[in-house]
């Protein structure tokens, strides 16, 4: 079925003024067609790595051991192709909302490639295995560098947390022990809170929510839960909250001379729908890690305009 004419006037009478557009006019419809690109973009790739053939371990160490011992690129380019899958995988299970699932595929592929020149064959470990090791690593360490605006708990920990968690709970249960947030805590040596966070992080949970509270009990946490709807005095706090600091962010940016930072600061913390580092850097003419470095330079800048300039209007925020 055609779609609907639309009567419009053939032309505009001559002294009438040309309406303006509104900046977030422009920027809204662009956005719109970034999330059509991006959408399209995220489908044609799954459609390709969806026809390469999953290989068995057997075949995937043997071609890890022509590549390392021989320097048979072909096979190191086979193997890495074998397992794109592998990667689209272990980035989904970690996708969290606000991040870009192309992104954390990207660095993925980074984490695959860093296992394919760090393989040794002879420890008796599958090239799958080790590979989903730094396929994980490397997203898990994207994420909490890019998770908020300003770096919150230990970085240290945080990877400690990420190496060992599921270790200690194994360790704890071992002992008949609850794997608690504060067992894990006590048994890593970190912070409870940096435990809870990095559980919700990387999507292991400590509770489940539809298991009974006691065994002669049908009651679940679930039902112990506060009501989902939110609370209107919170939800106009959080929203006020939230359009303070996009305000600042886009204050910021009066403070940045250059015109490519500028840009990579609205593509990257200001849209809607994140840029690729990759897309920024072929525009630009420079690597993904330089738009890396650039973008984190600026975050870093970003965390001392505030604390310098609007500690005390944050906090006004935040005490309530």
């Amino acid at each position: 079925m055609a779609a609907p004419c639309i009567s419009m006037p053939v032309s505009a009478p001559v002294n009438a003024p040309t309406p303006a557009v509104h900046p977030l006019a422009r920027q809204r419809a662009r956005s719109s067609r970034e999330t059509d690109l991006h959408a399209d973009s995220l489908t044609t790739y799954m459609n390709q790595i969806r026809r390469i053939e999953i290989l068995p371990n057997e075949i995937q160490d043997r071609l890890a051991r022509a590549f390392l011992e021989q320097g048979d690129t072909e096979a190191a380019k086979t193997l890495v192709w074998a397992n794109l899958r592998l990667v689209v995988k272990v980035a989904t299970d970690l996708h969290r909302p606000g991040h870009d699932l192309l992104d954390l595929i990207q660095e993925g592929n980074l984490g695959l490639t860093e296992a394919l020149t760090r393989f040794d064959p002879d420890r008796g470990t599958s090239f799958v295995g080790y590979a989903h090791f730094w396929i994980r690593a490397l997203i898990f360490n994207y994420l909490l560098n890019h998770t908020y605006p300003i770096r919150m708990g230990s970085s240290r920990d945080s990877r400690k947390l990420f190496f060992n968690l599921r270790k200690a709970r194994r360790q704890l249960r071992s002992r008949g022990l609850e794997p608690s947030a504060e067992n894990v805590a006590d048994y890593l040596e970190v912070d409870v809170d940096e435990v809870e966070r990095v559980a919700t992080l990387t999507g292991g949970g400590f509770t489940r929510l539809d298991a009974p509270l006691s065994d002669d009990s049908e009651t679940t946490g679930r039902d112990m839960l506060a009501s989902e709807e939110p609370d209107p005095e919170e939800a106009a706090h959080d929203h006020l909250l939230y359009e303070r600091l996009r305000a600042l962010a886009e204050e910021f940016v009066n403070t940045i001379d250059d015109a490519r930072r500028r840009q990579i600061w609205h593509e990257r913390m200001l849209a809607i729908h994140p840029r690729q580092l990759d897309d920024l850097g072929d525009e630009f003419g420079i690597s993904k890690e330089r738009v890396r470095q650039l973008e984190m330079d600026m975050r870093k800048k970003f965390r001392v305009y505030m604390e310098t300039y609007h500690a005390p209007t944050l906090q006004e925020y935040l005490a309530h």
